[in-house]
């Protein structure tokens, strides 16, 4: 089980339900690459969804944790659901909490999933 943290916090927001998880799942919390305790982004650079959504990917093949049941809150939410679609042999299941619709440019299909469901 991995927990993918939104925008406004970090793999630290995660400590409580990946205690509780880890009694029965291999539970994973990270911060990605520009939150703590990562380094900062330099000045000018743009760390757009492909990246994270490629690091996230990477994070599940070299961990050996697929395929995992994703939970995302937030953008992190949204970084999962834009893999799945491409990465179906990684992803077992997907909780995702409050995907943040407004960047959904990339699919008007999805977007509408997202939208009726709710």
């Amino acid at each position: 089980m991995v927990f993918v943290h939104g925008s406004l916090s970090d793999m630290r927001v995660w400590s409580s339900q990946a205690t509780l998880f880890a009694t029965e799942y291999r539970a994973v919390t990270y911060s990605s690459r520009h939150y703590f305790p990562n380094e900062p982004v330099p000045e000018g650079v743009d760390i757009g969804h492909d990246v994270l959504v490629e690091d996230l990917a990477r994070l599940l093949t070299r961990l050996d944790l697929a395929p995992a049941h994703l939970v995302g809150q937030s953008s992190g939410a949204f970084v999962s659901m834009l893999l799945a679609p491409h990465a179906t042999n990684l992803i077992w299941f997907e909780a995702l909490c409050s995907p943040s619709h407004r960047h959904c440019q990339f699919s008007d299909w999805m977007c509408h999933r997202i939208h009726s469901s709710s």
